[in-house]
């Protein structure tokens, strides 16, 4: 069943009442007429209980609510188990780029109000991002994650509200905790994925994500807030790719595997560099060559065919041609 969304879900019939307020009314009103997913409260004054939902918002939720429906059925077939409903989200792993909000602020009770008022607004900072072109939609995770950390130095808490932990400062700041040098900082990050579409095949078209204008934009509206105090909170919002996500929002499985991968390319650097200590001397290249009518410089020549084995002549590829090197209408210089 899909529903005829922005049609309103009702419970009952929108009533008319004797208070003076505002009972929701897309006729009368354009904000409750942009609303995406209206959901009406049956109690008097009738609100939309959705308004704070976006396109993106809108889209993430639907394609959740039919991936639900498929796996109930599949659950209710008995193709697979009831754990399977309980599976860990995918949000960490789903996108390459995010973008990274940290609140900061200096005490525990400053930090409670100015780190809700930050979250409050983050669908702002949706809302914005989502006029940006080469982005499908900007999907906001549903929690932040909230530490304490002990510093030292200026830098060290500059580091700390940019989202830059070090482990070492941290560890020897912690450990001399009694001492008036030690101070704490309270932070709270909050991501939002980007969903970025993928390149045409073919196209070499060059993609810029321009993400300036929603940070400024989300910046000046938080600071507006009459109780921000420049002197003890803190705001940072900046682009982050999955790679350099922080490790406590990141599942297990992609913990092991990121290290798994980590280990792998470590081993393979060692042993290409094994390999190239093995390789003979080889002689001395030619100065230069002509290919398709340009001259190039040996020394300048980068690819190297994968058919290259230790102890046999070296297949070198001219760098202006962009094809694979196995195939025969590829220029290809040999050593002399």
């Amino acid at each position: 069943m899909h529903l005829p969304w922005p049609q309103p879900v009702l419970l009952k019939p929108i009533e008319e009442g004797p208070l003076q307020v505002r009972v929701w009314n897309p006729k009368l009103y354009q904000a409750d007429k942009a609303h995406k997913m209206p959901i009406i409260t049956p109690a008097y004054p009738s609100m939309c209980a959705t308004h704070n939902v976006t396109d993106s918002t809108k889209a993430v939720m639907l394609s959740e609510f039919k991936d639900a429906a498929e796996l109930v059925n599949r659950i209710m077939s008995q193709r697979v188990p009831w754990s399977s409903l309980f599976a860990k989200d995918d949000f960490f792993t789903r996108y390459r780029h995010y973008l990274q909000i940290i609140a900061s602020s200096d005490s525990e009770e400053r930090h409670l109000t100015w780190s809700g008022l930050v979250e409050s607004r983050l669908r702002h900072l949706v809302a914005k991002l989502e006029r940006i072109d080469n982005l499908v939609l900007a999907h906001p995770y549903i929690k932040g994650f909230s530490k304490v950390i002990k510093y030292k130095t200026a830098q060290e808490k500059e580091d700390a509200a940019h989202g830059i932990i070090n482990a070492q400062a941290q560890e020897a700041a912690e450990g001399a905790a009694d001492s008036a040098d030690v101070k704490s900082v309270w932070i709270s990050m909050y991501y939002i994925g980007l969903c970025i579409p993928v390149r045409e095949e073919g196209s070499k078209a060059h993609r810029k994500l321009d993400l300036y204008r929603p940070k400024e934009e989300f910046t000046e509206i938080v600071k507006s807030w009459d109780k921000y105090d420049e002197q003890t909170m803190g705001i940072v919002v900046q682009h982050i790719r999955s790679s350099a996500l922080p490790a406590e929002v990141l599942p297990a499985e992609a913990l092991e595997d990121a290290e798994h991968k980590k280990n792998k390319r470590s081993k393979s650097g060692k042993k290409n560099a094994a390999a190239v200590d093995a390789r003979p001397p080889s002689k001395k290249r030619r100065g230069s060559a002509v290919q398709n009518g340009v001259a190039s410089d040996a020394a300048s020549v980068t690819s190297v065919a994968s058919a290259d084995t230790p102890g046999t002549p070296s297949a070198i590829a001219s760098p202006i041609v962009k094809s694979d090197v196995s195939t025969s209408s590829t220029p290809v210089l040999h050593q002399a």
